[in-house]
């Protein structure tokens, strides 16, 4: 909102316009969303959304929105994602284009030479123990 104001406007009236006793169209909003979005993004450097945290938010509707997002992203917009569980998201597309990059545990793991010069850095000296 600091950067685009306006952003979300069309998509908010979507949801006003809804009823209550309505199912919940996801589909419909994250399009139109996404179609602002585009629109920005065309007037304006590229735009890096990041979603940290997920586990603590995660859930089917959720889920569904951001497999929805991942799929139709516009040019511009790159999203990273951070959490302690992997989502339960279909991502084999984004993996063979290679618009996906994955990093786990094992690719943040430091190798015991790797933990003793950070610390060796950061507090003098250590010993090899």
């Amino acid at each position: 909102q600091q950067f685009f104001p306006q952003l979300g406007a069309q998509a908010m009236g979507l949801l006003k316009m809804r009823q209550r006793h309505q199912p919940f169209a996801f589909e419909e909003w994250l399009d139109s969303l996404l179609d602002e979005l585009a629109m920005h993004l065309m007037l304006s450097k590229p735009l890096l959304l990041v979603l940290d945290d997920y586990h603590l938010a995660q859930g089917p509707v959720l889920d569904r929105c951001l497999q929805f997002l991942l799929n139709h992203l516009p040019a511009g917009l790159v999203v990273m994602v951070t959490s302690r569980q992997r989502p339960d998201w279909h991502l084999a597309r984004l993996r063979l284009t290679r618009q996906l990059l994955e990093i786990n545990e094992q690719d943040l793991r430091l190798t015991h030479a790797e933990s003793m010069a950070v610390l060796g850095r950061h507090s003098g000296s250590l010993d090899s123990e």
